[in-house]
């Protein structure tokens, strides 16, 4: 942070604690007021208090306030819109939020409402009292709506306070004391110190040479801590490697800053110190690195296993790995290892690490970027020997996230860095994406973040550009993103953090790498002037900048050095210094802003704590070019064969090549024009071995230039070149064997040479030598032949009768000579006169399998006095070699044989003898050793027609090779030169071609293919199959159209005709034609005709279909040679329906225009025994009625239906039999209608009765138990009972039937089983079974023990009680409620008596008891049974509540009646009943 906001922030902090004071005061008025009031207003307050209810709690966090508590009244409301007034971050609001200020109308109110509740309260205290009570209350409103105010002003003060306080203490890392360089010797101990701060404390770490010191890697050697905000490094027994520049870098999340500092170490001898080696001399640490090898150790280095060509993708990972052996083998000691790239060695880094673990040496990369791309080389370094492996590193761009943009820049680095600047250069991308490349966007970062800023706001054009306004102090990463047309590129690699800062102070002015620091001793001496600078010149420059560069004073004292730098324009002697507010340390420095097309010249002055040197001498003169321009293109380019998967290309430097960076390769298979950049990291050379080709594929060409302006124009393309691998001379030949003998010539033969180099044999060179009889060659060499002999067979003349001699022989090609095969046997030149043949040759084998091989020969050239009759194979195996057996029973009369019956693994040898009428002649030379095994990549040979009919022999070899060659045999015999039979080599696939197969070609046919590891097979053509080939041929030939379906017709919705036929895939150029009743239509407004001839695919389409369209409907198709028609005859009863059909679809489309059933009424029985009809309409609105009907009639007209999700449905309860009938529900508004029938009769009601039944007997509840006076009821609940539902109860398993003991019978949804007079015997197990009509649900009861004698007890105990209530006085009948007669009449009231004994009658009137006159009210029993009251010449006063009491010693019965009286010539009265 600079000294300049560090004091505005100071003085802000100042004018806000002095604003709180202010605040501070205030609250202190108020408070002070507040104490004042009296004691009755505080009391009047502490009842206002009691009768709110507490509604949150105001938290303060700040530790100046107390919490407070808000009321409201308990009957006033609650604001809708509360809002917290204070800062959210100090004060919380438990439940609710404060009022806001605006709100004090609100708040006034509320505290209205207060007043009004109190007032209400004391309703009955005097009127001084209330008036008294009114002014407390509005006092003590005023007092809290001040404090409420006051409160507010506080929390904003603190809070303003806090972040006042937060902004002072938040900055950056800055080093208060940076660590020292020292110079140690040997041995001794080094400590660096530095002390840092900043808010939140930084983090620190430490570096040696840009690598992260890591203190358990090596432990006992760095001890990193730190106290009371001191940092210390502390290295122990230093020693040269530990010569180094050293970083400590401290972040925060405000900022980042580094240091540098280095450390010399000093040997105090000269020679190496042998103390090491000597016990005792040191404590050696627990873990060891291994030390590299002194001079007097020898290592043997071989390379097992090293990496190849390899290729990798942009974010992925790559491990390459060798193999060595290491011979002595070492633990503490090795050779040095080193990985290099493109010449320059790697260092372990966040992207590279290496690795050893005695036999493996390792690079891993964890990211690739196309910075990792080029040649890897493992050197081990051992008592200076060197050994090495190498190989290429090809890193593909990733996948850009914007589709044509262009990959990624590369290589992005500072080339020169200060405090406020830095020059970055990058190299542009190999592919420009969808156009070229327009420009560039530069990013940075703080060191320590990770959040990414544009520098440019517009694309820059070159790719050197200078960055100003830096912070000094802060570390900046940079990346570069391309830009076209079609967006941004992905970002290329981060740089490492560069701290702006003078190079001086970072030491990256004069920090060398470890072990290259170089150290001088000088003697202190008196600060003095420095002398002036020397050889100021321009290092580089641009249109818009220029690097300075220049040497030091030499005399300069014990003092560093600043410099300033001055410039004038032309050649004038105006000087202008250019650094006049800040001096710089290194000798160099970037000068911006200079004018285009001016000259300038620079000179420099020296300075320190004595003074300025005197100037300079001017530097030259410098002018600022125009922009860089783009080299021209490359020329001559021009590829040859290199591997077999890589081509080695060479081309001409471009003619103008200002500033080149290299050359980008693209590459393209021929015919395709699909170009592919060969090279992501550009290559500084003219040549260049491009890697990853496809063998046996042609590819062009081509290259441009590249520089810090961008790309040249492509080179001319390059010749179309082969990938094969490199033409090199054949190997020797083999097994040389004498044919025939004569008197002064021997006929020689000779096997070919494994390996043909590349290219056929051109021809053979024979060589013979005289032999003594001991075996002693008698001469030189001498060459038999001069011309190269074409075949393998060779007669060789001017030879000494009875002579012994040697030979051997050459072969050759266009890339030369061979090597001169191994010496034959000796052989005589004696004329052959024997009667026997003589040996066959060319022993040779072929179609190697697990079990068996083919063994061929050619026939022996001397007969013998007769014809060859035949040939005998003779085999040896490996466990015996030299034991020949004989492999043939007899002789055979071909020139090969299938040996089977062999042991899978063992090696065989095999060689012929051939028999005349004479005998059996000598046998052939073995042939070479065999293998029982089956060639890897073996396959069969096929017999195949192609899509064009052509009949082929086929046989996949994915092992072949560019070199290998096919040949087909037929009987193993050469083919005969003929035109119906052609064989092809393509795509490792060998075929032979029958042109015109005819039945001849029938036979054996073998294929073998070079240059692999004797892969070869065979198939015996029959006559059969080659009579269906054939014929199949002959269909291709005369081709079809293929139909995959015939002319077919469909309906659609609207009732529209789909006419459509599927065939094969058509050419753009087929035709179609679409006929009706033979006449052809076109695309016209009845018919609409579409083609899919990709897909194959014809279709015909009629909106509507009429009674005039009957006929027959063809397609007609031509593609070319071929062409198809398929029929569709419409006639008769198949139109007729047809057309109904079209009908019906267009009915169901109008239907569904409104509302429509998508499901019809369908029926379901419910858990709780009901029967339900359901049905879902679509397409509903409001004012959609729904009505049902049965039998035609309107039911449930005025229910209304509520329909949700679209279903509709009819719920009956209690169903049975009669509920049968025709259900309809429509569905009607004013778009249309709609119906859907259930019919619930005949087989469909049987299925719903039989649904029913089974519902009904799930639903039963298990068998229960129930006593009565009558007896014991056993009985299940059923959610509904339906006579269909059939039941048997059972006894103990035996079926019980009703009697007078046993009643059974259902009511009221209830299946029971009266037990009348129960007995000990009725206990058991009762079942009751209920049968649906397809299935019996049974119910168990085990009515035994405790269960059965309580419930006979209960049915004995209220047998008892219906036995006395029988005997109890009753009233049974014969008086009516209510009696209306005309005055004069008389009234008889007679009733039925009962009981045992006999009752006692009492008659009441209003509740008292009636009394007899004897004339006028009798009262009376008649017979026992009746009691009878006569009133006579009743009157109006007779009206009245009357009652009947009986009573007897079980009981008692009363019954009212009502009498009404009314006067002769009135109308009856309504009388009320009375209440029973």
């Amino acid at each position: 942070m600079s000294s300049f906001a560090f004091h505005k922030r100071q003085n802000e902090y100042a004018a806000r604690s002095l604003r709180r004071q202010e605040i501070y005061s205030l609250e202190n008025k108020y408070s002070s007021a507040l104490h004042k009031t009296s004691y009755r207003s505080r009391k009047s307050a502490k009842r206002l208090d009691d009768d709110a209810e507490v509604i949150g709690d105001l938290i303060q966090t700040s530790p100046m306030t107390s919490p407070k508590v808000v009321r409201r009244l308990k009957h006033s409301p609650v604001p809708k819109s509360p809002r917290c007034i204070h800062d959210p971050h100090h004060l919380h609001m438990c439940p609710i939020h404060c009022p806001q200020d605006q709100s004090h109308a609100s708040h006034e109110e509320g505290e209205h409402r207060r007043s009004q509740h109190i007032a209400s309260e004391s309703a009955q205290a005097s009127e001084e009292d209330l008036v008294e009570a009114e002014y407390r209350t509005r006092q003590e409103t005023r007092q809290r709506a001040k404090r409420i105010s006051l409160q507010k002003r506080l929390c904003e003060s603190e809070h303003l306070a806090q972040e006042a306080f937060d902004e002072l203490m938040q900055r950056g890392p800055e080093f208060l004391i940076k660590p020292r360089s020292h110079v140690v010797w040997e041995k001794s101990v080094a400590k660096f110190v530095c002390t840092v701060q900043g808010f939140p404390d930084p983090h620190v770490k430490w570096y040696k040479n840009l690598v992260a010191l890591d203190t358990h890697k090596y432990p006992g050697k760095f001890r990193v801590y730190h106290k009371y905000g001191v940092h210390t490094l502390e290295i122990n027994r230093c020693d040269l490697d530990d010569t180094a520049q050293y970083r400590v870098i401290a972040v925060n999340p405000y900022g980042e800053t580094t240091t540098y500092f280095t450390l010399v170490v000093k040997r105090f001898k000269s020679e190496f110190d042998k103390s090491y080696f000597f016990p005792g001399a040191l404590i050696l640490p627990l873990h060891l690195d291994p030390v590299p090898a002194p001079s007097t150790v020898s290592f043997r280095v071989s390379f097992l296993k090293g990496f190849d060509v390899t290729f990798g993708r942009e974010g992925e990972s790559m491990t390459l790995s060798c193999s060595l052996l290491i011979i002595p083998k070492l633990k503490r000691i090795l050779p040095d290892m080193q990985w290099w790239r493109d010449g320059v060695r790697i260092f372990d880094s966040k992207w590279a690490q290496s690795f050893w673990d005695g036999e493996h040496a390792t690079l891993c990369l964890s990211h690739l970027n196309k910075e990792d791309e080029g040649l890897y080389t493992l050197r081990v370094i051992s008592n200076a020997s060197c050994h090495d492996h190498s190989a290429y590193l090809f890193v593909r761009d990733a996948k850009a996230e914007v589709a044509g943009a262009p990959s990624a820049p590369l290589d992005v680095e500072c080339r020169e860095q200060s405090r406020d600047y830095v020059i970055l250069a990058w190299k542009p991308p190999s592919v420009e994406g969808g156009g070229p490349v327009t420009g560039y966007f530069i990013e940075r970062c703080h060191g320590g973040s990770t959040k990414w800023e544009r520098v440019n706001q517009s694309p820059v054009t070159m790719a050197l550009q200078p960055i100003t306004g830096l912070v000094e102090g802060f570390s900046y990463r940079y990346r570069v993103c391309a830009v076209n047309k079609a967006g941004i590129s992905n970002p290329s690699r981060a740089t490492d953090p560069v701290p702006a800062a003078d190079p001086i102070d970072t030491g990256t002015a004069s920090a060398p790498r470890a072990g290259q620091i170089e150290v001088t001793e000088e003697d202190p001496s008196a600060v003095v002037v420095p002398w002036s600078p020397s050889h100021v010149s321009v290092l580089e420059g641009s249109k818009n900048y220029a690097l300075l560069t220049w040497t030091p004073s030499e005399k300069q004292g014990n003092e560093g050095l600043s410099y300033f730098v001055e410039r004038a324009i032309g050649d004038t002697d105006t000087w202008q210094r250019i650094n006049t507010d800040k001096a710089v340390k290194s000798p160099r420095l970037a000068v911006f802003d200079l004018a285009e097309g001016k000259s300038y010249r620079f000179r420099v002055l020296a300075a320190n704590s004595a003074g300025e040197s005197s100037p300079s001498d001017p530097s030259g003169s410098f002018t600022p070019d125009k922009a860089l321009s783009v080299p021209s293109a490359p020329s001559s380019l021009m590829g040859t064969r290199n591997t077999k998967t890589s081509l080695a290309l060479n081309w001409h430097p471009p003619k103008s090549m200002p500033g080149l960076i290299g050359y980008y390769l693209e590459q393209c298979r021929l015919g395709t024009n699909q170009w592919e950049p060969s090279n992501n990291k550009p290559v500084k050379d003219t040549r260049f071995a491009v890697h990853g080709l496809e063998t046996g594929e042609k590819y062009i060409f081509r290259t441009r230039a590249v520089n810090a302006a961008g790309l040249s124009e492509y080179s001319p393309e390059s010749d179309p070149v082969t990938v094969l691998a490199p033409i090199v001379a054949p190997s020797t030949p083999f097994n040389i064997t004498l044919l025939q003998a004569f008197k002064d010539a021997m006929l020689l033969s000779w096997r070919p040479p494994r390996s043909t180099g590349g290219s056929p044999i051109t021809g053979y060179y024979v060589d013979f030598v005289q032999v003594a009889g001991d075996g002693t060659l008698m001469g030189e060499w001498e060459e038999a032949n001069i011309k190269a002999v074409g075949d393998r067979m060779y007669k060789v003349h001017e030879m000494k009768e009875g002579t012994q001699y040697k030979f051997r022989i050459r072969a050759g090609n266009i890339a030369g000579v061979g090597s001169t095969s191994d010496a034959s046997d000796t052989f005589t030149c004696e004329e052959w006169k024997f009667p026997e043949p003589g040996p066959p040759y060319d022993v040779t084998y072929t179609e190697v399998r697990n079990d068996s091989v083919v063994v061929l020969w050619k026939p022996p050239v001397y007969i013998g006095e007769t014809p060859v009759s035949g040939y005998h194979v003779e085999m040896t195996d490996e466990p015996c070699l030299g034991q020949w057996k004989r492999v043939t029973t007899k002789s055979i009369d071909k020139k090969y044989f299938k040996v089977t019956g062999l042991q899978e693994g063992n090696t065989y040898r095999f060689r012929i003898c051939a028999e005349n009428q004479s005998g059996t002649g000598w046998p052939s030379l073995p042939s070479e050793p065999v293998k029982a095994v089956t060639p890897a990549g073996s396959h069969d040979v096929k017999l195949n027609v192609d899509d064009e009919g052509n009949i082929f022999l086929q046989l996949e070899c994915p092992n072949a090779t560019p070199d290998s060659e096919c040949y087909w045999f037929k009987s193993y015999d050469e083919l005969p030169a003929t035109s119906h039979l052609t064989s092809e080599n393509k795509d490792n696939v060998a075929k032979l071609c029958f042109n015109n197969a005819t039945l001849d070609d029938a036979g054996q046919y073998s294929c073998t293919v070079t240059d692999t590891d004797g892969v070869s097979a065979s198939y015996n053509l029959s006559e059969e199959e080659l009579k269906d080939a054939m014929e199949k041929s002959n269909k291709i030939k005369h081709p079809t159209i293929p139909l995959k379906s015939d002319l077919a017709v469909e309906l659609q919705e609207k009732g529209r005709v789909r006419f459509f036929m599927h065939v094969k895939p058509l050419s753009p150029n087929s035709d179609m034609k679409f006929i009706v009743n033979e006449k052809d239509v076109t695309d016209d407004k009845k018919y609409q005709v579409h083609i899919d001839k990709a897909n194959g695919v014809i279709e015909v389409f009629m909106d509507s279909l009429t009674p005039e369209d009957e006929g027959t409907y063809t397609v007609q198709l031509h593609d070319g040679l071929a062409s198809a028609q398929s029929s569709l005859v419409l006639i008769g009863d198949a139109f007729k329906e047809l057309l109904k059909d079209a009908e019906n679809q267009r009915k169901e489309w109008l239907r569904k225009q409104g509302p429509h059933f998508i499901e019809y009424l369908s029926w379901s029985v419910t858990e709780q025994c009901c029967v339900e009809l359901l049905s879902k309409v679509a397409n509903l609105k409001k004012e959609t009625n729904v009505i049902w009907y049965k039998d035609e009639k309107n039911i449930m007209a005025e229910a209304k239906h509520e329909m949700k999700d679209g279903v509709c449905s009819l719920l009956m309860a209690e169903f049975s039999k009669k509920d049968a009938g025709m259900y309809k529900l429509e569905v009607v508004d004013d778009r249309g209608r709609d119906t859907s029938v259930q019919e619930l009769s005949g087989k469909v009601m049987d299925e719903v009765v039989h649904a029913l039944c089974k519902a009904c007997a799930l639903s039963a509840s298990p068998l229960q138990v129930k006593s009565s006076a009558d007896g014991i009821k056993v009985f299940s609940n059923l959610k509904h009972y339906i006579d269909e539902l059939k039941y048997t109860w059972f006894h103990n398993d035996n079926k019980m039937v009703s009697s007078e003991k046993y009643h059974m019978g259902e009511s009221g949804g209830q299946i029971w089983l009266q037990l009348t007079e129960p007995e000990k015997k009725d206990m058991g197990k009762y079942i009751l079974e209920m049968f649906d009509g397809e299935e019996k649900h049974k119910l168990y009861l085990d009515f035994t023990g405790q269960e059965f004698d309580e419930a006979f007890e209960d049915y004995r105990r209220l047998k008892e009680a219906a036995i006395a209530d029988t005997k109890r006085a009753r009233v049974v009948g014969g008086l009516p409620d209510v009696v209306t007669i005309m005055e004069g009449k008389s009234l008889k009231m007679t009733c039925s008596v009962v009981g045992e004994p006999l009752p006692e009658v009492t008659w009441m009137k209003n509740e008292r008891a009636l009394v007899a006159d004897g004339q006028r009210i009798t009262l009376q029993m008649e017979g026992n049974r009746y009691g009878i009251m006569t009133i006579r010449q009743i009157t109006t006063e007779d009206s009245g509540t009357y009652s009947v009491l009986v009573q007897n010693t079980f009981g008692s019965d009363h019954v009212e009646f009502t009498v009404s009286v009314y006067k002769q010539g009135q109308e009856p009265p309504a009388v009320p009943r009375p209440k029973k």
